[in-house]
């Protein structure tokens, strides 16, 4: 063997024996060849005389990682505000994450305290150790579900006022704090007003309030509006407009028992006010615009006592145009007819509710919960569906069908429509979510009886009345939220085992025979004659001029209103109208005005 490979594979580590094997290479062995070899090939590197076994080069061991990290909590499910902790027994440091990155990018965050968990969090972390070794990850999700507070409370609603309100609101929540707002935008712990005191609304207003505890989410926001008109004005007595007489009702609120009548050129102006009108029962006072007169309400509110309707009724060429009106404060909304060629201007007034006849011209736009009815003229064959939601619609005038008068409506939502059924008209409705329908056994028939049985606010999916001598009606998947069946000149109207909305506009010497019923409103002018057997009345009875209502084994109940009591439930005898009771309860009043009469048997 020659000490030059033997050499090559352990200079590194053995020296002297190279030195040694250095020299024995001047004298080879006996067997080797005489010739000479080249130096090139027989002379070994130079070994260091100064190296020594621990100058050799060894690889550099890795850092050992410290433990990974663990978690206060365990993952999965937990109910209201969760603080966890992170711990690793030997790290520097702890890394993590909470939007479900990676805990070694460069978004991680570097624990210090404990963390608090307000909604499902995936939380990731690693443990760095002092040498800078990284822990394998450790991840867990923790659903966290806050707790959602109640809404606080006012002590009062709002509505429409003639004099600044008190407010206080109550939390309800322990350890929760009230933000309010008053410009209409929504409260919350960084925009709003943290509730102390009772506030004093002197001046129009939305109140918006909110629950705010930390940990928990906040509650919805309860709110009210206020809109504060005026000083009061009470005026009892009827009210006679002519010529270009002109009343204003201006930063007022306006309380008014009496009618009010424009003739001529007359107009009645209401702006920032209220207008209440008070009556004792349906109908008792109202609202006549005739000739060219005028009526004009402006960022206002109207309204009347809810012991049923009260009417602005718009004859002639006479007008009016509403401007962002309300419904008061405690009231019910007016009703306003629109006949002869009225022009109806209505924008920004929910709650809005009429009856379009004859050649008025209505346009109706941004407003809600609004009730229209339609005054289909005799004879008209209709076939239509009345929308709910309503962007642009449009009907009438149809003069095939006699239909003279305009509507137009711009951004509205309706609460519901009514039609009305006509001697010699033929009336389909289709796919219509909320109609009340008055039937009519009037001119030009005569000592004709119509019979209805088993009238019901209910979905008709498919049903056809056949009504007196020449009239129909059929309804399809349409929902019926109230029925009117009245009797003029010398008609009968019979209704049986029925629930409906009233028996109130009629005249002539009509009769009525009404049994085995539930009927809301019960109302006799002129020379009319009724006669209810075994029905409950919610609401008022009302013999109005010469007429006779003759109850028998009934009930006068009226309705109860939460906490506000029983509406309704009264009898009332006018004029000369007489009301016999026979066996008959009756849960209000009994009034007997001017030459009434009501006689208990």
């Amino acid at each position: 063997m020659r000490c030059s490979r033997f050499i090559a594979g352990f200079l590194a580590a053995l020296s002297a024996f190279a030195v040694a094997c250095s020299a024995a290479a001047t004298e080879p062995p006996a067997d080797s060849p005489t010739e000479p070899v080249s130096p090139t090939n027989t002379t070994a590197p130079a070994a260091d005389p100064t190296s020594t076994p621990s100058d050799v080069v060894r690889p550099t061991p890795t850092p050992t990682p410290p433990e990974a990290v663990t978690f206060s909590h365990h993952a999965g499910e937990h109910f209201g505000a969760l603080t966890i902790t992170l711990a690793s027994g030997d790290a520097e440091s702890i890394r993590y994450t909470l939007d479900g990155s990676d805990p070694n990018g460069s978004g991680a965050l570097t624990y210090g305290d404990e963390i608090e968990l307000l909604g499902p969090v995936t939380v990731r972390a690693v443990a760095v150790g002092a040498n800078g070794a990284v822990s394998a990850e450790s991840s867990a999700r923790f659903d966290v579900t806050l707790a959602k507070l109640d809404q606080p409370r006012l002590n009062t609603g709002g509505g429409v006022f003639g004099e600044p309100r008190t407010v206080s609101i109550e939390s309800g929540e322990p350890g929760a704090t009230v933000y309010y707002t008053l410009d209409g935008t929504t409260p919350s712990a960084s925009n709003g007003i943290a509730y102390s005191e009772p506030l004093t609304i002197s001046e129009t207003a939305r109140l918006q309030a909110v629950n705010v505890r930390h940990g928990m989410i906040d509650s919805d926001v309860i709110g009210a509006s206020f809109r504060i008109f005026g000083e009061l004005v009470e005026q009892t007595g009827d009210i006679v407009l002519n010529g270009d007489e002109q009343l204003v009702i201006e930063d007022t609120l306006f309380l008014h028992e009496g009618n009010i009548t424009l003739n001529d050129n007359a107009q009645l102006i209401v702006r920032n006010s209220f207008v209440r009108h008070v009556k004792e029962f349906a109908f008792q006072n109202g609202v006549l615009a005739r000739d060219n007169s005028k009526i004009v309400l402006e960022n206002s509110a109207v309204g009347s006592n809810c012991t049923g309707s009260f009417n602005y009724t718009m004859h002639g060429n006479s007008s009016l145009e509403a401007d962002g009106v309300d419904i008061g404060e405690g009231s019910c909304n007016v009703w306003v007819f629109m006949g002869g060629d009225t022009l109806i201007d209505v924008d920004g007034w929910d709650g809005f509710g009429g009856t379009v006849c004859d050649g008025s011209s209505v346009e109706i736009e941004n407003s809600e919960t609004l009730e229209v009815e339609f005054c289909f003229p005799e004879g008209s064959t209709i076939d239509t569906s009345l929308p709910t939601d309503i962007e642009t619609y449009a009907f009438g005038p149809e003069p095939s069908n006699g239909v003279e008068f305009s509507l137009q409506m711009r951004n509205v939502v309706m609460d519901g429509w009514g039609i009305n059924v006509l001697p010699r008209s033929n009336i389909t409705i289709g796919d219509s979510a909320a109609i009340t329908i008055g039937v009519i056994a009037g001119l030009p028939w005569d000592n004709e009886t119509v019979t209805l049985d088993g009238l019901q606010r209910t979905l008709y999916e498919q049903k056809t009345w056949q009504i007196g001598p020449d009239a129909s009606l059929t309804l399809i998947n349409t929902n019926v939220y109230g029925w009117e069946p009245n009797a003029f000149a010398q008609n009968t109207m019979v209704i049986k085992n029925s629930d409906y909305s009233a028996s109130a506009v009629n005249s002539g010497d009509g009769h009525y025979d009404i049994s085995d019923s539930i009927v809301d409103l019960i109302s006799a002018n002129e020379r009319v004659t009724m006669t209810i057997t075994n029905t409950v009345i919610t609401g008022d009875v009302v013999a109005n001029d010469d007429t006779v209502i003759v109850l028998i084994d009934s009930e006068v109940r009226g309705t109860i209103h939460g906490d506000d009591g029983l509406f309704g439930g009264n009898v009332f005898a006018r004029g000369n109208g007489r009301v016999i009771l026979r066996n008959t309860t009756v849960a209000g009043e009994m009034v007997e005005q001017g030459n009434g009469e009501i006689v208990v048997e």
